[in-house]
């Protein structure tokens, strides 16, 4: 059921983006053949084009509700400032078929819960997982901890982490075949904000660190 009153609140630090209805493409993209109730493609050419222009989250619900535009979300640079990236795991591609994929993300929704943020459910069976983050290593960092906890690869897992110059479909959008986007726990853990994690330094043991050691001394009492 839409939840029309709770969207605009919802995403209200986040940059929405009105899709081509029936599909999760952006009004901006090259889609002649999709329909376009309102002409928005002739006023929007590129993202650049739409992002110049500032639309309000506003518009692109009430586009959605008035005339069956489908919802997107820039990622990136988001309307508060911060830097938002959005990991795509492709799970019919990586398990051969859309109920193999379902079949995996059911059975590991422990594991996508343990991750403690956004979480969106594709149409295909796959899985968007969201963060506000400073750069992509610190991403990588916290997906390889998980990993190493929940026994799942997940960095392999990962089809492509989508930043600046990317886009997701998210609720309420719909497919043309009905199928549609909706968020795990109906989207109440917010999106979590991951902290640069420095990997702690490996320390040479033996003869390899008795020498290292001396070494430093040396270049400490050359330096002094």
């Amino acid at each position: 059921m839409p939840r029309f009153k709770s969207y605009l609140p919802f995403y209200e630090n986040n940059w929405l983006v009105p899709l081509f209805p029936g599909s999760k493409y952006p009004i901006y993209a090259p889609k002649p053949e999709l329909p376009d109730p309102k002409g928005l493609h002739h006023d929007f050419k590129t993202e650049a084009d739409y992002l110049l222009r500032k639309p309000t989250n506003d518009f692109v619900i009430n586009m959605w509700k008035g005339f069956g535009y489908n919802v997107g979300v820039l990622t990136g640079f988001q309307r508060d400032g911060r830097l938002m990236f959005v990991q795509d795991f492709d799970l019919e591609k990586k398990f051969g078929s859309v109920e193999g994929a379902r079949a995996w993300r059911k059975a590991h929704i422990p594991e996508i819960r343990d991750l403690g943020t956004r979480a969106t459910f594709t149409p295909s069976g796959g899985l968007h997982v969201w963060n506000y983050a400073t750069d992509q290593q610190t991403i990588d960092l916290f997906m390889e901890g998980k990993s190493e906890a929940h026994g799942i690869d997940w960095i392999a897992l990962r089809e492509l982490v989508r930043c600046s110059g990317g886009m997701v479909a998210v609720e309420p959008s719909v497919l043309a075949d009905g199928r549609v986007y909706f968020f795990l726990d109906a989207g109440r853990p917010p999106i979590r904000e991951l902290m640069p994690i420095e990997k702690p330094a490996i320390k040479a043991d033996g003869f390899m660190g008795a020498f290292l050691d001396m070494f430093d001394s040396k270049r400490g009492g050359i330096q002094s």
